[in-house]
């Protein structure tokens, strides 16, 4: 529905209508990062008072990196 950039920044903020209810998009939030190449800058929400399926996401390139604790190697 809309795509907007903003300025000055890597941020993009996407508006569409889907029939998916929230919980799942909650549920499957890593799996559209994944999918998109992206990370998310906000949770998602929804689009409007009036109108519960419109769903906003704010989204920036590139995915960030899950910290796993040091790494030893324990044979020598």
């Amino acid at each position: 529905m809309n795509k907007k950039y903003l300025k000055d920044s890597n941020v993009t903020i996407r508006e569409f209508y889907s029939s998916i209810p929230m919980k799942t998009w909650m549920e499957r939030q890593e799996d559209i990062a994944d999918a998109m190449n992206c990370h998310f800058v906000e949770k998602l929400r929804y689009g409007g008072r009036a109108n519960g399926k419109r769903i906003v996401m704010v989204t920036a390139k590139g995915r960030k990196t899950v910290s796993r604790g040091d790494l030893y190697d324990d044979e020598f």
